[in-house]
């Protein structure tokens, strides 16, 4: 009797947990599974997509999602008025945008240098006999031509084969009408053919003198039409001082005699320098030369693009190109000396200045490249606002390369001619990210 009494009571507790499971707990298995419907829903918008795909989804609103002005926002969309967009027609527009361009990036080199004047465009005179300063033409900073007198020597040497010249001179004509006289005899047999001979040795030799005083008169700075001009005359007819004439066009940069001062055969005078063009010496790490190399062996007419800065004019760079590396390596520095060329029609940059260079080297391979400004971030992920519409932005995931100068590659996210937000891109971020300030669909 107490065994199915037990039995009884067993079945009776048994019916009473299943309706107690069915009626009390079954609410709460479908809020479960509506909990667990809306979160997949979400992570299905949460997950990264193409704008194409999202572009086909709808919100609770009955719209699609990127018409929709509360919901656009969640899936990365973001709609700008018109006059926010900087066009041609519209220069305060805060928004600049522009195209993906496949290009070969350019990798930055930086490197400091020194100023120096082109050795093909610089002269340092020196007096070529000693004598005295008789007159100065020029002074620092003053701008000559080539040929054009500076300054001009009282010099002994000068005078004396001035003055030698002349007798040498008047003593050929003697010679050549002694030579012209025997060979007229000659003909009417009335000298000998030695006479002749010697007449003629005698003209020679006066002759190869008169050449040897000409060839030192050109040698200490006197043209050849000058000295035939002096053999016009039958003796010295002004002054005689030599000439020291610019062998270029340059500006004066040094002085270093004044006038009625002694110099010395060698003595230095001025240095003139043609200063529109100057170099730069910059020093390269040895980690650095297997790039430059290779590219100035494969385009070695073209050199390597170069800017360069100055501390005197911050905000003003100068282009030129790195075209020389030096084949020996400082030993005790371990860098290479490269030569940089720059234009300097204004005379800004001066001989001596430090300069800071950056060297552009082109990659081999294009690549997709944006501006930096372009590239925004959020916590560890990368995006760019990518225009998919008039007025229409879709943030766009992007996997990032290497950094180019001001430009950054672009691996995955981007193909050639998309259009991005290229200045302004901030502000969409902003717009995209309301929901983690607490925003949503129901405000």
């Amino acid at each position: 009797m107490t065994k199915k009494v037990l039995i009884i009571i067993g079945v009776i507790v048994l019916v009473a947990f299943l309706i107690y499971g069915v009626v009390f707990t079954a609410p709460k298995d479908k809020e479960i599974g509506k909990i667990k419907e809306d979160k997949c829903e979400e992570e299905i918008i949460a997950k990264p997509k193409s704008f194409e795909e999202i572009a086909k989804l709808s919100c609770e609103h009955d719209k699609l999602i990127i018409e929709c002005s509360e919901c656009q926002y969640e899936v990365g969309v973001v709609r700008v008025d018109r006059s926010l967009l900087r066009s041609s027609d519209n220069k305060e527009g805060l928004l600049e945008t522009s195209l993906v361009r496949l290009e070969k990036p350019l990798r930055t080199l930086e490197a400091v240098g020194e100023i120096k004047p082109d050795p093909n465009k610089f002269v340092r005179l020196r007096a070529k006999t000693d004598g005295i300063i008789a007159s100065l033409k020029t002074d620092l900073g003053h701008i000559v031509k080539t040929g054009e007198t500076i300054l001009e020597i009282d010099s002994k040497e000068y005078q004396e084969l001035h003055l030698e010249l002349f007798k040498v001179s008047s003593i050929l004509k003697l010679a050549e009408k002694n030579y012209q006289r025997e060979n007229r005899l000659l003909e009417q047999k009335l000298t000998t053919e030695k006479e002749l001979l010697e007449a003629q040795a005698e003209m020679e030799k006066t002759r190869i003198e008169l050449d040897t005083i000409t060839r030192k008169l050109i040698i200490l700075g006197l043209t050849h039409n000058e000295v035939q001009e002096l053999l016009r005359h039958s003796e010295p007819s002004h002054k005689c001082y030599l000439p020291l004439r610019s062998p270029l066009d340059g500006t004066v940069i040094e002085r270093e005699v004044a006038l009625g001062e002694l110099v010395e055969a060698n003595s230095s005078l001025l240095t003139i320098a043609d200063l529109s063009t100057v170099w730069v010496w910059v020093n390269l790490y040895e980690k650095d030369l297997g790039l430059l190399h290779s590219y100035i062996k494969k385009n070695h007419n073209g050199g390597i693009k170069a800017e360069v800065s100055v501390a005197s004019y911050a905000d003003k760079t100068f282009s030129g190109k790195l075209d020389y590396i030096a084949e020996q390596m400082d030993r005790h520095s371990r860098t290479v000396a490269a030569r940089i060329i720059l234009d300097n029609p204004d005379g800004l940059l001066k001989t001596g200045m430090f300069a800071h260079c950056k060297l552009f080297v082109p990659a081999e391979k294009p690549a997709i490249l944006i501006p930096q400004e372009a590239l925004l971030r959020n916590e560890d992920e990368l995006f760019v606002m990518k225009q998919v519409g008039a007025g229409l932005f879709f943030k766009q995931p992007v996997k990032t390369g290497g950094v180019f100068a001001d430009r950054i590659e672009i691996l995955e996210g981007l193909k050639e001619n998309d259009r991005v937000v290229s200045r302004g891109a901030f502000m969409l971020k902003s717009s995209i990210l309301r929901e983690k300030m607490g925003a949503g669909c129901a405000d």
